[in-house]
């Protein structure tokens, strides 16, 4: 086999790759987003855990901010389905993180300026609902975003994405809460997961 011969089989092999989803823009926006809003989110939940039992001794109290956030968000699932099938995506999941996000960031204010802790129970609810929009629009969006051959390679980075971010942001709330407190380890979910719908 000639010098030429491997260089062309070379070739054939680099043109029958899938394109990498990132050279669609669209993609990377909502790529980079949505790694911000895994970390974070993953994160929040261990400081949030770390926050309400430093300022109570009291395990309950734990239990009804995660009931708030929970309850909602199933209830809600169906309705959210329901829009995401109906309206565009991307828009959903723009207002929904942009919800997310302002909640978080209450959340925090709430733990670091010693507010009283009833605070934290609307905002988990306001959150479980943003949360339940937010599962049922993700679940169609990656083909609005990138070509088809390239579909297989955008959820595998998007799972990739979401392993890392299971076993990291845990890890590093911990540190961060028990550093320097709870509240600074629950960081609010930056109003990025959003996607731009291909012109």
């Amino acid at each position: 086999m000639t010098d030429t011969d491997h260089e062309a089989a070379a070739l054939d092999a680099e043109r029958a790759k899938p394109p990498s989803p990132l050279r669609d823009r669209p993609f990377r926006w909502f790529f980079i987003g949505r790694a911000a809003s895994l970390f974070g989110g993953s994160m929040t939940s261990v400081a949030l855990a770390f926050a309400v039992l430093q300022r109570t001794s009291d395990p309950h109290w734990l239990g009804y901010v995660l009931a708030a956030q929970m309850t909602p968000m199933i209830a809600l699932l169906i309705l959210g389905g329901g829009l995401a099938d109906r309206y565009r995506r991307d828009r959903l999941l723009r207002l929904a993180n942009l919800s997310a996000g302002l909640t978080q960031a209450f959340v925090a204010f709430v733990v670091l300026s010693g507010a009283s802790l009833w605070l934290l129970l609307p905002a988990s609810v306001l959150n479980g609902v943003a949360e339940a929009f937010t599962t049922p629009a993700l679940r169609g969006i990656v083909p609005e975003l990138v070509a088809p051959e390239a579909i297989q390679r955008a959820n595998s980075m998007l799972a990739s994405t979401r392993n890392a971010a299971k076993v990291l942001g845990p890890s590093l709330a911990g540190v961060l809460a028990a550093g320097i407190g709870g509240g600074w380890g629950s960081p609010a979910m930056p109003p990025g997961s959003w996607s731009r719908r291909p012109a």
